[in-house]
């Protein structure tokens, strides 16, 4: 078991979903594959959602997976406003795309700045605190 990952930092976790899901009950239906670190990141996603559905009633948004994938957020969903409505794909893809570029920088375990860091063949975006072994990522020159 890694050093911070306690029974208290795992109800914290559950909290903090829990926390984020009750202010969006209709949008948050499945839970949060990765650290409570991320979590501000998220409540800030769904609430830019909540927002963009409010100004479209017949809008429906599909939440899928919220996952750590190589280091970084990943959030799988389906917004179908039953017509072609760009604006509102835009203002969720644009909240995505700010919610990933946050999370790139920010340790998902503790929500402090954060660098991407690999360890025997796993990528994580982490702080020197909770590197866990991990150390700063470097791609290879044309690998950008």
């Amino acid at each position: 078991m890694l050093e911070w990952d306690t029974e208290e930092y795992r109800a914290g976790r559950r909290a903090a979903y829990e926390a984020i899901r009750y202010r969006h009950p209709d949008i948050v239906t499945v839970g949060f594959d990765c650290n409570a670190g991320w979590f501000p990141i998220l409540g800030r996603f769904f609430d830019e959602v909540a927002e963009v559905i409010a100004t479209a009633p017949q809008a429906t948004f599909d939440l899928w997976q919220v996952k750590e994938k190589m280091g970084g957020l990943s959030i799988y969903c389906v917004l179908d406003s039953h017509r072609r409505d760009d604006d509102l794909r835009r203002r969720i893809n644009g909240a995505y795309e700010a919610a990933r570029r946050e999370a790139n920088v920010t340790c998902d375990v503790c929500g402090e700045p954060g660098v991407l860091r690999v360890t025997e063949g796993c990528f994580m975006t982490r702080c020197e605190q909770h590197a866990d072994g991990g150390v700063p990522y470097q791609p290879k020159k044309g690998n950008e």
